[in-house]
C-alpha cells in the first residue's frame, strides 16, 4: 500500500511543494516523487507525525489496510 501526498499536503496547509518540503523538513525533490508514487507506510507515519498529527488523522483508511504493526 502507497499513500498518497494530497492528503498530508491538506493537512500541511500548504499548497505549494516549496513550502510544503520545508514544513516536512525533506527535499523538494521528495515532494515530486512523493506526489508521483505515493508513501510508504513508514514514511507517510514519520512526515504525519513530524506535523503532529497521527497518521489517521491524515489518512482515514490508516487502520483499514492492515498494515499497522503495533
Amino acid at each position: 500500500m502507497r499513500y498518497p501526498l494530497a492528503p498530508l499536503r491538506h493537512a500541511a496547509e500548504e499548497p505549494n511543494n516549496s513550502a510544503l518540503a520545508r514544513r516536512l523538513g525533506i527535499t523538494y525533490r521528495s515532494v515530486i516523487r512523493h506526489q508521483a508514487d505515493g508513501m510508504s507506510l513508514w514514511r507517510a507515519d514519520a512526515l504525519a507525525v513530524s506535523l503532529g498529527f497521527h497518521p489517521c488523522e491524515v489518512w482515514a483508511y490508516w487502520y483499514d489496510e492492515g498494515e499497522v504493526v503495533a
